[in-house]
């Protein structure tokens, strides 16, 4: 997703609202098991983008915060009205938020350019060879 104007989403019930002023700094899909849980699916996907370009427009998300696998807290807000997942950010990136591709109000530009943790994908999921692939997180 390659976009210079305004990226706006939101939860699904709308009490949470938010815009992204900015290019985006990437875009993935994650299959660790923390995503596959935090999302009730087999990934998550999210559109990267720098803390700095990301702004709450309405209501107040709720946080859940837990250590990953490498002993960094990764934080989760979601909706506490809906409990839809909507963005998040991981200690190791703390400029870096994850926004959930599904909350985009234009879900349809969304393109990953990487998938993390591919060694965790279900065995029934395709995976597409022509989207670069990391068994574990890169660098790691």
């Amino acid at each position: 997703m390659s976009q210079s104007d305004t990226i706006t989403g939101g939860c699904m019930c709308g009490s949470v609202r938010y815009e992204v002023n900015g290019e985006p700094a990437g875009s993935r899909v994650c299959h660790c098991r923390d995503c596959q849980r935090s999302t009730g699916s087999a990934f998550s996907s999210n559109l990267v983008v720098r803390d700095d370009t990301f702004r709450i427009t309405a209501g107040e998300p709720s946080l859940f915060e837990k250590e990953s696998d490498r002993g960094n807290t990764v934080q989760r807000f979601f909706c506490r009205d809906c409990s839809s997942p909507i963005y998040g950010r991981a200690g190791a990136f703390p400029d870096l938020l994850t926004v959930r591709a599904g909350t985009l109000d234009d879900p349809g530009n969304f393109r990953p350019q990487a998938m993390f943790f591919t060694s965790r994908a279900h065995a029934w999921l395709h995976l597409d060879e022509a989207i670069e692939q990391f068994p574990g997180m890169p660098g790691g």
